[in-house]
């Protein structure tokens, strides 16, 4: 009996992924609290969205029943890969040489299965919880002009108010990541954030989506000034969040935190310290899917950061990451292709980084 005991513990360590134990050795440097998500991917036609969403380039919350009938109508056609947003972040700094985990739940299922296999296999550490829902899944429809209109099954990786983390699960690491997402739950967010702090961890924040910052405003700018030492967001965040253009937007939100990055998309990207500020461009590519474009432009700066790169360098090298993810679809970049993207961090390229022209009218919000 005591043999088949420890064989099920051993079988569910590989299935399920890590639960944390506090007093095993410590394999990471980098935490990231994400939601684990595993995203479709779908080309489809105009005509075929509009039967299914109501707005292009949407995102709006989806039942579990909805998520199977969209799937079973395409079997077949999709791609999948393990998503969200935090856990891009973490994977492509993972990809670079960090040692990372992340902290999150899958449900009791295959897709958790797939998913804690996967992140193993990208050298991320899996500190995963199994819920009582099932695995959160996205349904990305790519339609032709490249617009991605999501539909997203929340499941375990939203409901994260009762995970357990124990102080010790910050020993030794360098960066906690904290997917913007998370931020609808503030008692989750100040427990965590409190813990890294008194750790003495270096905090960083991608606010990840338009709306999360409509609805928490106040309790953003709080923790920027409490806890965060770097903040990624884009140009609707930044306008949102502060009410000003992104080079005006960066430079206030870096006198909340030590570091602020607001992305303009084809236009670069607004970086600001406490003694510096300049724009960074981007390099010119042909566009195939902008999903993780975000989230691998952190990776990359946030590598650099904890490589002691300064600020001109860190942008830059979230630019290239950034440059190589959006040339193909969804935020997953081949291993051979990111040894050529290292190549290029050890090269000084900036004679290839374009600057368009601001624009002055107000941007179109992000989906």
């Amino acid at each position: 009996m005591r043999y088949i005991f420890f064989l099920l513990l051993f079988l569910q360590s590989i299935l399920l992924g890590e639960s944390y134990d506090p007093n095993a050795p410590k394999e990471y440097g980098v935490l990231g609290l994400t939601g684990a998500i595993i995203d479709h991917y779908f080309f489809i036609t105009n005509e075929e969205l509009k039967a299914m969403a109501e707005e292009k380039g949407s995102w709006a919350p989806i039942d579990y029943p909805t998520l199977c009938s969209l799937l079973n109508k395409n079997k077949g056609a999709a791609q999948m890969a393990p998503g969200g947003s935090g856990s891009n972040v973490i994977k492509g700094l993972a990809q670079l040489g960090q040692k990372c985990a992340i902290v999150g739940k899958v449900g009791n299922d295959d897709k958790g299965k797939y998913y804690s296999k996967k992140m193993k296999e990208l050298g991320v550490v899996p500190l995963l919880e199994e819920g009582a829902l099932p695995t959160g899944q996205a349904v990305c429809l790519i339609t032709p002009d490249r617009e991605r209109t999501f539909r997203t099954y929340l499941g375990a990786s939203h409901s994260l108010t009762d995970l357990k983390f124990d102080p010790s699960i910050f020993e030794k690491v360098d960066l906690f990541h904290l997917e913007g997402y998370q931020l609808v739950d503030p008692d989750l967010v100040i427990r965590t954030l409190k813990l890294a702090k008194e750790a003495n961890v270096l905090i960083s924040v991608d606010l990840a989506s338009l709306e999360v910052v409509r609805r928490n405003k106040t309790f953003i700018r709080n923790i920027l000034e409490k806890y965060i030492d770097i903040v990624f967001c884009n140009e609707v965040e930044a306008e949102e969040l502060t009410g000003l253009k992104p080079k005006e937007a960066s430079r206030f939100l870096s006198e909340l935190c030590a570091v602020s990055v607001v992305t303009m998309s084809d236009r670069g990207s607004w970086v600001s310290g406490k003694e510096k500020q300049f724009r960074m461009g981007v390099f010119p590519v042909q566009v195939i899917d902008t999903t993780g474009a975000g989230d691998l432009y952190a990776s990359g700066f946030l590598h650099g950061y904890l490589t002691g790169k300064p600020l001109e360098k860190c942008a830059q090298m979230g630019t290239i990451c950034a440059s190589y993810v959006i040339k193909r679809v969804g935020a997953e970049i081949p291993d051979q292709v990111w040894t050529e993207i290292k190549g290029l961090f050890e090269e000084n390229p900036t004679s290839q980084v374009v600057f368009f022209p601001e624009k002055e009218t107000s941007p179109s919000p992000k989906s």
